[in-house]
Order: structure tokens, then C-alpha cells, then sequence
């Protein structure tokens, strides 16, 4: 009987014990989580960026650890807007105080002014994705986004996500000042009024983008920081660009960066499949006539090679370059880009 008894003691002294543990850990995280987020604004205001909420407040024991921020507002005199109508939702772990993973209520804007040309994208369904407060990590989703420029609708899209990482340490030397991110990019049914292909459709089945960022952006200005970047030897490594639209797949992957004008470069190779498919839907609807889709394929092919994907089917595999203004499929050049001003 009392070896019952002294289990019992023991049991209940112990969960005692437990219980005040999880209780302290969690007022600790709980703490922490308000403390990097009272952190991040501060940081934020010293970058030159008005910050505005209504309220933040901190609860959700002892199931889970909850943050509330009302009404969050963003922006940067010049270029840059962002708020939440709602409510935004923080959480967390007593584990990882140091990450998050928040959802908005509300809708989420962002308002980008580049070049006199005002970007406008309202995202439904808005979910941070797995965020680090030291801004080594973040991702965000739509189930829905509406993309328009000034004014006028741009493009739409389902199931839109972001993701970037930073990748190892910074290299901050006399010679390199560089970091890298990993940038994924996902959208699937993309709508735009500029996809009047009729051959191929009105919704672009799926974009999936996977590059690396290399190099630094600072400076006050959107001038100044991609002069830093281009003059510190920024580039972009795509790993991956593929595009689903129709009949038409394209995967391609190369290099982009900026010349000291602040200019364009590019390098790519492209494989496209359906392109057959493509032309002989485009003669059938009267797009074009036979003799042209019969020379755009035999360019095509002339400037191509073809690739077995190992399942007996072959895409033609083309080489792209931008530079000087001047956007080339192998050694000849299509078009003039026209020249970007950014201010």
C-alpha cells in the first residue's frame, strides 16, 4: 500500500514538474515571439520604412503560441506599399521562437511604383510560409492573385508562391561583397487579356521558376541598389523556367544580369515540345498561312538541335541571348528591346 502511495506522489510530483516546465517555455516563446516581431518593425523603421498596426497582441496557451497585429501597413516613400485589410496571424513553437508561420485573414496589397508605371497585386487566401526573423527565410502564398498596372489588369493566377532562402554565409570582402538566395516561383492557371493566342488558349497551365540570386543590393534608390548589384558582379542563375500553355512546353535555363547602363543581359537555352502541334493548329484556325509555319519551323529547326528526352520524343533545343538591346535566337537577332528606364 504505501509503495502504491509513494508511486502516486512520485507521478503527481512529476507532472507537477512538467507542467511548470511547458508553462515557462511557453511564457518564454510566447515572449520571444513578440519580441522578434516588436524587433522586425523596429528594423524595418530604421531602413527607412513606416510601419503601422493597430494592435499586437500575444495568447493561444497552452495549445499553441499566437500573435495578432491589426490592420498592418508597409511602406516606402517613392516605390514600395504593402498592408493586410484584417488581421495578420502569427505562430509558433516553443521549440523554434525564432521562426514563423503566419496567416492573414485579410487581403494582402502591395503597391510597387517602377518607372512611373504603378504594379498593383491583391492576394486572396495569403499564408507566410515557414519565415525566419533573421531574414534568412521566407515564402509566401496565394490561393489567388490579381496582378494590374495602372489600373489595368495585368494578369491573374491560383495556387501563386514565392519561396527565398539564403544559402550559407555572406562574403564581404575588398574584392566580393556577395550572398546567395535560392528563389523558387510557382503560379498555375495564369489569365492575362495579353494572352490572345487562340491556338494556344486564354490560361497558361503552369509557370515554375528556380534561380539563385547572387550578390547585394544596397543603396537608397532602386538606381542605386541595382548599380551596387551589377557593379558587385550580381547575377541570376536559372536553374529552371518552365512553361506549360497548350500544346507548348517550354524548359529553359541560363543567365541574367545587368550592364553598367542598367540593361538586360541574358543567356539561355530553351527546349520546346508542341511546337508541330502548335503550328499546324495555327494554319488550321487560318492564323497564319501553311507556308509561313512551314518556314518558322524550318528556322527553328535550322538554329536547333534536337534532344531525346529518353522517351522517344524530341524537343528542339534553342539557343537565346539578350544584350545591347538586342534579342537573338542563335546568331540572329529578332528584335530591339526597347531601352528600360528606371528611376
Amino acid at each position: 500500500m504505501r509503495k502504491v502511495t509513494k508511486i502516486k506522489i512520485i507521478s503527481a510530483v512529476s507532472l507537477v514538474v512538467i507542467i511548470a516546465a511547458y508553462t515557462g517555455a511557453w511564457f518564454y516563446a510566447s515572449h520571444k515571439l513578440q519580441q522578434n516581431i516588436t524587433h522586425s518593425i523596429t528594423k524595418l523603421k530604421e531602413k527607412g520604412y513606416h510601419v503601422e498596426f493597430s494592435g499586437l497582441k500575444v495568447g493561444g496557451f497552452p495549445f499553441g503560441i499566437r500573435a495578432k497585429l491589426q490592420n498592418l501597413k508597409i511602406s516606402r516613400i517613392g516605390y514600395f506599399k504593402t498592408w493586410v485589410d484584417g488581421e495578420v496571424k502569427f505562430s509558433t513553437t516553443i521549440f523554434r521562437p525564432g521562426r514563423i508561420r503566419s496567416v492573414a485573414g485579410g487581403v494582402h496589397h502591395v503597391e510597387v511604383d517602377l518607372d512611373g508605371k504603378a504594379i498593383a497585386l491583391t492576394g486572396h487566401g495569403f499564408e507566410l510560409l515557414n519565415a525566419a526573423f533573421d531574414g534568412s527565410e521566407a515564402g509566401i502564398k496565394y490561393k489567388h492573385i490579381d496582378v494590374a498596372m495602372n489600373n489595368e489588369p495585368l494578369f491573374q493566377a491560383d495556387n501563386a508562391m514565392v519561396k527565398l532562402r539564403k544559402e550559407g554565409p555572406e562574403t564581404n570582402t575588398i574584392e566580393v561583397k556577395a550572398q546567395t538566395w535560392d528563389l523558387k516561383v510557382q503560379m498555375q492557371q495564369i489569365k492575362s487579356p495579353l494572352l490572345n493566342v487562340k491556338s494556344l488558349g486564354d490560361t497558361i497551365k503552369s509557370v515554375n521558376f528556380d534561380a539563385k540570386l547572387i550578390g547585394t543590393m544596397e543603396g537608397l534608390t532602386l538606381p542605386e541598389r541595382l548599380g551596387n548589384w551589377s557593379k558587385n558582379g550580381g547575377t541570376v542563375e536559372m536553374a529552371k523556367i518552365a512553361v506549360e500553355w497548350g500544346d507548348l512546353n517550354i524548359d529553359a535555363n541560363g543567365t541574367f544580369s545587368l550592364d553598367e547602363t542598367l540593361q538586360p543581359l541574358a543567356a539561355l537555352s530553351a527546349k520546346i515540345s508542341g511546337l508541330d502541334a502548335l503550328l499546324k493548329t495555327m494554319v488550321a484556325e487560318k492564323i497564319i498561312d501553311k507556308n509561313l509555319a512551314k518556314a518558322v519551323k524550318t528556322g527553328i529547326e535550322f538554329f536547333s538541335v534536337q534532344d531525346d528526352d529518353g522517351s522517344g520524343h524530341y524537343h528542339n533545343v534553342i539557343s537565346v541571348s539578350l544584350q545591347n538591346g538586342a534579342l537573338a535566337v542563335g546568331p540572329v537577332t529578332l528584335l530591339k528591346v526597347p531601352k528600360l528606364k528606371i528611376k
